[in-house]
């Protein structure tokens, strides 16, 4: 899939670096509000939004854009296993969830605006703060990415857009992990990590104003 996407954009510029250069700049109104899924299989298996991010975009002249923008979540999974249902002996609840909170800033260059199909790249930092618990774990996170992307964006009407982003960041975190074993009995842990990712491709629906 990527790799198509990576396809689709080159030969997507090619085409239109081709075209005349003295072309209009495509109008549409300078501020946006956009929603961004996580991975374009949440449409389609109509699964929770996780990850998802609500942004707000302002574009300068006719190349640069700046997006803030502010994802939360919230996941809860309670199951209640009875070994034998006869009796009440052995019967365990289990119990998860999950909540983070995220903030990112981004700077945005457009290549091509000169069509209804525009292309774009970006970079910017972010910042997160994450918390799990399960029967007898819990976990806190904090961390601090820096992402580039590649994007296009194609304008259904001067006010609606539908686009598609890949992204590539470098992530440091710092978390802490406790765990119990038995009433006296304690793990608690700092962890760091460093890491380089590549996410899925996001899917953003940008409506104009």
């Amino acid at each position: 899939m990527i790799n198509r996407f990576l396809s689709f954009v080159l030969l997507t510029s090619h085409f239109l670096f081709a075209q005349n250069v003295k072309a209009p700049v495509y109008q549409h109104p300078p501020n946006a509000l956009q929603l961004s899924l996580n991975s374009y299989r949440s449409v389609i298996s109509l699964q929770p939004f996780k990850g998802s991010v609500i942004s707000f975009k302002r574009h300068f002249g006719h190349n640069w854009g700046v997006r803030f923008g502010v994802s939360t979540y919230f996941l809860e999974n309670r199951e209640k296993s009875e070994y034998e249902k006869s009796t009440d002996i052995n019967k365990q609840n289990n119990f998860y969830y999950q909540k983070g909170l995220s903030f990112n800033a981004n700077l945005l260059y457009y290549l091509w605006n000169r069509s209804s199909l525009q292309l774009y790249l970006g970079s910017g930092p972010g910042f997160g703060w994450q918390s799990q618990k399960e029967i007898n774990e819990k976990q806190k996170f904090g961390s601090f990415t820096w992402n580039l992307f590649i994007g296009a964006e194609w304008y259904i009407k001067s006010r609606l857009s539908l686009g598609l982003e890949y992204v590539f960041l470098y992530s440091y975190s710092e978390s802490r992990l406790e765990r119990s074993f038995a009433p006296d009995h304690f793990l608690e842990r700092n962890i760091t990590t460093n890491a380089f990712i590549r996410l899925p491709i996001k899917l953003i629906v940008s409506v104009y104003f």
